[in-house]
């Protein structure tokens, strides 16, 4: 049960998205329906982009007002429209006048700027690194120390490098992990109903070791991928992935509450990341964190908060490098463990790590005692 705070119904919380709702960064949805809860009987609405590819899935989000921003220029492959986007829903938020606004990623940043009144409270969701934006977003988040209350990051290097590149050591923030809410997961089943399987989710691409799935080495093994083709040579890894003949499966691309529904059914989960910079490296991906929610088993490569929960609970495993032979023989290693004393162990594991710190009730713990109640 959320908390209660704020009793006044019409207290107004609005929140600007980089992403449209329902297909990745599930931390928006999860952290406007708790704030929304904690600020009794908020109104809530969502600023998000009109990715035209990815359809608006407003009936996944009863609680939340969904607006929904047609931009010319697509928000991410020009720049103009980043601008476009920005402009319409500063207009709105100067509109809609909120109690309590959440800012998303450095990239719905400069809304503040275009302000002519602050929120009571501001809360800036950091969930990238600042750094992968450039020069003159690192200068913007210089600017932000009378507008910010609280800031949050999902990854305690990330949050390090912000404050070494930004400043702003004297804004209050926290730490929340990309945790699922515990309303989204399922349940998790026993061994013996499950598939044998591995998943992979998220875009199919170079830096997601796309390369090591098509690998004939691979082959044998029973892997099934899910996402968006994407990167340099689209066409061509798509055309590989149609031709796979083995036990690795491409079956393209499905919402995050079906696959939900379906990762639960799988012996363990993937999750590979080839570090590029500073913001790959530092990765906190949903689909750890899901994999853990559902009780199944991550297989990882060592980025250092995968590395970090995984050595503190015991609850998958992980790659000793980005290699390819590292990649096979952790891939062998948890097929063979499959339904052992040990595969048991780490499923129980998972839901201890659940229980103790990975759910969203206990994160949000840390963004509470920064809330201000008297709004």
């Amino acid at each position: 049960m959320s908390p209660v705070g704020n009793t006044k119904s019409d207290l107004k919380l609005a929140g600007v998205s980089d992403v449209t709702l329902g297909f990745g960064s599930t931390q928006v949805k999860a952290l406007m329906e708790y704030l929304s809860g904690y600020y009794e009987s908020a109104q809530a609405i969502v600023i998000e982009p009109d990715q035209t590819n990815i359809p608006p899935r407003k009936e996944l989000f009863p609680g939340l007002k969904i607006h929904r921003v047609p931009t010319t220029f697509h928000i991410y492959e020009n720049r103009l429209g980043r601008v476009e986007y920005i402009a319409q829903a500063s207009k709105l938020i100067e509109k809609l006048r909120p109690d309590v606004l959440v800012i998303f990623t450095t990239f719905c940043l400069p809304v503040l700027f275009n302000l002519s009144r602050r929120p009571k409270f501001v809360i800036y969701y950091s969930l990238e690194s600042v750094s992968a934006y450039g020069e003159l977003d690192i200068q913007m988040n210089r600017e932000i120390g009378s507008k910010v209350d609280l800031i949050i990051f999902p990854e305690e290097n990330r949050a390090a490098k912000f404050f070494e590149l930004c400043g702003q050591n004297e804004i209050p923030s926290c730490i929340v992990y990309n945790c699922v809410n515990q309303n989204d997961v399922t349940g998790v089943l026993p061994p013996s109903t499950r598939n044998g399987r591995l998943i992979h989710q998220g875009r199919l691409k170079e830096e997601t070791g796309v390369d090591f799935f098509l690998d004939q080495r691979i082959q044998s093994f029973p892997i099934d991928l899910y996402g968006i083709v994407d990167g340099k040579n689209k066409e061509v890894i798509h055309e590989n992935l149609s031709l796979l003949l083995g036990e690795v499966r491409y079956k393209g691309s499905l919402n995050h509450s079906l696959l939900s529904k379906l990762r639960r059914n799988y012996a363990y989960g993937i999750v590979f990341w080839r570090p590029a910079d500073e913001n790959t490296l530092f990765a906190c991906p949903n689909k750890f964190f899901e994999s853990i929610a559902e009780g199944v088993p991550p297989i990882c490569s060592p980025h250092p908060q995968c590395a970090l929960l995984l050595n503190r609970y015991n609850c998958g495993l992980l790659l000793d490098d980005w290699s390819f032979d590292s990649f096979h023989g952790k891939i062998k290693e948890a097929l063979d463990l499959y339904c052992s004393e040990r595969y048991h162990k780490l499923i129980e594991n998972c839901k201890k790590a659940v229980d103790m710190e990975l759910n969203w009730p206990t994160q949000m713990k840390k963004v509470e005692r920064h809330l201000n109640k008297s709004i």
